[in-house]
């Protein structure tokens, strides 16, 4: 267990932290254990894959201990000592990266060590790296605990330290922290249907309506995320954009990130329940974005959904110098694993919007997606495809197959609703196109137009538009 345990965790390693890690086990005040320093050049040459199958033990044990028999249980000993030190590794190099972090908990100690002198100098400090920190949950916690310290000093040397500024940065991380917590409960429920108890959710609402927060980054973030999930109201919707705008410098790219993909999620609800007006908006929400914000590279791809998405949108409002744009800065971004589908998925809905559907079809039939939400997109370009192309026995053929597959138990109900009706008024509007009769297409239109949203609803109408003309 220790061996897979050490191994992994050596695996996410990069090249200048192994390195570095080197330094770290050769250094005395961290490691006075020869035995572990000859262990870490007998592996090294097995970076950055350390496949154990490759990896020789008694090699790497007679290069630990030269003339000794092999001992699993000494190797076991090794492994582990091996094993914490990295973890001392990671936990010490992590602290000294954060430097907010390291520098509050240098000026606790300075106080406990009673350097009046130094901890003022440090404080000014910690003022300055707060200014220019993004603001997270910790960076509240860090103001909290700053002021706290900076107080307990001031109390050895000042009549009256500034008691009201720490209750205030107080308030502000316990605001924070709540509102994080609710939100991560409220999208889970939504998500799973799981009832939570939200504790002191109407009072902290309430508390943050009753009083100004609108200056505090974190609070009126994650307040209108959470009223915008609550309500679904375009008020908070709107709100959100505003402060994004005006948050983007103190944002994180992540959270930049997930602020958008809540919105993309709610313009697309608006576009479910028939709203088309909202294509528009979800347009610019999506080139706003990869225009003025930065996407959180690091460590991370691009949701493969997000990306057909974004194209999909734009390609329905004919705004394909962006798209090409767009692709040209983000391919990259997208999981290598997956690229080529995800590509060839796009380069069909872009053909298609085009109107270059043989084109198109040469695209979709190279896709072959796993997840169920993909399933879908593809089967509906097929069956918009067979149709614009006059296919219709492959039409018919590819609808009854599509309803077997909605009706599987693995296919959502939100996803079954919004594409049966689909298949169900694509089916009759064949039926009406072959028979030729205008007079059933009259009462077909009215009875789609009539009809609740369903997915690709504007593209039937479209269609039976054409017969009439």
């Amino acid at each position: 267990m220790k061996k897979i345990q050490l191994f992994d965790s050596l695996k996410s390693l990069n090249k200048i932290e192994f390195r570095e890690f080197g330094k770290f086990v050769r250094s005395p005040y961290f490691n006075n254990r020869s035995e572990v320093i000859r262990f870490y050049d007998a592996i090294k040459k097995y970076y950055p894959d350390f496949k154990t199958e490759k990896i020789d033990e008694s090699k790497v044990f007679e290069e630990i201990y030269p003339g000794k028999k092999f001992s699993s249980v000494l190797m076991r000993k090794i492994y582990s000592l091996f094993v914490n030190l990295l973890m001392d590794y990671i936990v010490t190099t992590g602290f000294r990266k954060n430097t907010l972090e390291y520098n509050v908990k240098l000026l606790y100690f300075l106080y406990e060590r009673k350097l009046p002198a130094e901890l003022v100098k440090k404080s000014k400090l910690i003022t300055n790296l707060l200014k220019n920190s993004f603001h997270t949950i910790e960076y509240y916690e860090y103001k909290f605990k700053h002021t706290s310290k900076l107080n307990g000093h001031l109390s050895d040397y000042v009549s009256i330290p500034d008691y009201q500024k720490e209750l205030d940065d107080f308030i502000e991380q316990f605001l924070v922290i709540a509102l994080v917590l609710y939100h991560r409960l409220l999208t889970t429920s939504n998500l799973h249907k799981i009832k939570y108890d939200l504790k002191l959710y109407k009072e902290v609402l309430l508390f943050i309506e009753n009083n100004n927060f609108e200056n505090v980054t974190i609070v009126a973030i994650y307040y209108n995320l959470v009223k915008l999930l609550e309500t679904q109201d375009e008020k908070y919707f709107l709100k959100l954009i505003k402060l994004r705008e005006k948050f983007k410098k103190k944002l994180t790219p992540i959270l930049q990130y997930n602020i958008f993909v809540t919105l993309v999620d709610y313009s697309l609800n608006r576009i479910y329940k028939g709203d088309i007006g909202f294509r528009k908006h979800l347009y610019l929400l999506t080139k706003n974005y990869f225009e003025k914000f930065t996407f959180p590279e690091e460590n991370s791809y691009l949701n493969p959904i997000l990306y057909t998405g974004a194209i999909r949108n734009a390609a329905y409002l004919k705004e394909f110098g962006w798209i090409n744009n767009f692709k040209n800065k983000y391919t990259k971004a997208i999981d290598p694993e997956i690229l080529e589908e995800t590509l060839n998925y796009s380069n069909a809905f872009i053909e298609f919007e085009k109107g270059n559907y043989k084109e198109s079809l040469n695209y979709v039939c190279k896709v072959n997606p796993v997840k169920i939400a993909a399933k879908t997109n593809s089967k509906n370009l097929f069956i918009m495809l067979f149709y614009e192309l006059g296919y219709y026995d492959e039409l018919v053929s590819q609808i009854d197959s599509y309803k077997h597959f909605l009706r599987n138990n693995d296919v959502g109900e939100t996803i079954r609703n919004r594409c049966l009706p689909f298949l169900k008024y694509l089916s009759d509007l064949l039926k009406i196109k072959q028979s030729g009769n205008k007079n059933n297409l009259t009462l077909f239109l009215k009875k789609l137009n009539n009809s609740e949203y369903f997915n690709l609803k504007e593209w039937i109408l479209n269609k039976a538009e054409e017969l009439i003309k």
